[in-house]
């Protein structure tokens, strides 16, 4: 779709029937944020200059093969000559709401957040559920990328060695204020990588401190909201570090062009895209009123693997969303993990699913370094203890993750499948 009778007023309209609170479009704020998606091939630098001579701001890039995007922040009290801007830009495929992405938490009436106190080491029961306990990392060098709050890096059962990461405006990675959602980020972690044999807290999926983790903190302490594009961003950083796969407790109810583009991308050159499913009605703030079939993305592109969440019993948590995109399940309500306060505590949601798996396929890559990140994909999936339904279901996708049944599955299967 070309640019018509205006730049933006296509999208100004789609912004509207989306709902302010959808697509982070206030009419009563005169600056919003779009995205202008080229078509594959354009003259990028070109359209940035012509948008640069008529005032419109430049947040951010994202290159693609199939065509680069550019986020704008739009005065809407002074909008440039659009008829001139349409002639001047005919590399431009299309204009769309940059839309709205936030931490996954599960609405009120389903938290399970508390301080607890552990006397000696404890196993959470979603470390022995995934398998975790029966496998030893490889010797494959693994990085997981995790994009969150940050990383309270001064805990003592979390590593400090082989830790690295960046801000995208949000506060430092590694700051261990304790407040407001700081926790989120953290507690992520805890479930990936917590210490074990350290007689303190908790462990995680992979325990021994030898995986590389790369921090992106995208989010405030009060976890406050950014854009698709914002978060395709930090998707590019992680790619950038190094990271074989990013881990994404977060998502938002629209589609993004510009982060599908990202994902699809990433996917490419071989690394492995992990977020949840969603929790209900939360991400739209609306309040649960049973099941919910409803995407949320980054998780329903294919090119990410979207998580779901089951309880102790391993029976679907009641907030956890189920569409054709769920791939795999893992545990989500009650988990224990670190805080930024230096102590420990449960929280619940796909949000805390979504490492498992991440972890899980981190440790099981590191026994086979030389398989592809679909391999994997393929390998997590086959090996997938089966729940609900015979088969593939909607709720539960192929099943609970398992460590050790997919390490076995590669034994034999090596680096076969897609």
């Amino acid at each position: 779709m070309k640019i018509k009778t205006a730049l933006l007023a296509a999208a100004i309209g789609a912004s509207l029937s989306l709902g302010a609170a959808q697509a982070a479009v206030d009419i009563n704020n005169t600056q919003q944020r779009f995205v202008v998606s080229l078509k594959a091939g354009a003259d990028t630098d070109r359209v940035l200059g012509v948008l640069y001579s008529h005032g419109i701001d430049i947040a951010r890039v994202l290159k693609s093969d199939e065509g680069d995007s550019i986020a704008v922040n739009v005065d809407m009290r002074n909008l440039p000559d659009l008829r001139t801007l349409q002639a001047q830009l005919p590399e431009v495929d299309g204009v769309m709401v940059d839309v709205v992405r936030r931490l996954l938490d599960v609405p009120a009436a389903e938290a399970a957040y508390d301080d607890v106190t552990l006397d000696g080491e404890t196993i959470p029961w979603g470390i022995q559920a995934v398998q975790a306990q029966e496998v030893m990392p490889g010797g494959g060098a693994i990085k997981v990328c995790i994009i969150d709050t940050g990383y309270a890096l001064g805990h003592e059962d979390l590593q400090t060695a082989g830790v690295d990461g960046q801000d995208r405006g949000a506060g430092a990675w590694d700051g261990s204020d304790g407040s407001g959602l700081h926790d989120h980020g953290t507690h992520v972690a805890g479930t990936i990588a917590a210490l074990g044999g350290n007689g303190k807290g908790v462990v995680g999926v992979v325990e021994d401190g030898s995986l590389d983790l790369h921090i992106v903190r995208l989010f405030d302490a009060q976890g406050g909201f950014v854009y698709a594009t914002d978060l395709a961003g930090a998707m590019q950083d992680c790619a950038d570090a190094g990271s074989n796969v990013i881990s994404m407790s977060l998502g938002g109810d629209f589609s993004s062009k510009a982060e599908d583009r990202m994902v699809s991308k990433l996917n490419r050159k071989g690394v492995l895209l992990i977020a949840a499913a969603g929790n209900g009605g939360s991400v739209g703030g609306f309040e649960p009123k049973g099941d919910y079939a409803t995407f949320s993305y980054p998780a329903s592109y294919d090119a990410v693997m979207s998580i779901a969440a089951l309880d102790s019993s391993l029976q679907r948590a009641s907030f956890s969303q189920y569409t054709s995109q769920v791939e795999l399940t893992a545990p989500g309500v009650n988990v224990l993990s670190t805080l930024a306060n230096g102590g420990y505590g449960n929280m619940s949601g796909t949000s805390m699913a979504t490492p498992h798996v991440a972890a899980v396929a981190a440790l099981v890559w590191s026994h086979y370094p030389q398989c592809s990140n679909n391999h994997i994909r393929d390998a997590l999936k086959r090996s997938a203890l089966d729940l609900g339904e015979p088969g593939y279901d909607y709720k539960n996708g192929w099943g609970l993750v398992q460590a050790k049944a997919a390490v076995d599955y590669l034994a034999v299967n090596a680096c076969k499948g897609k």
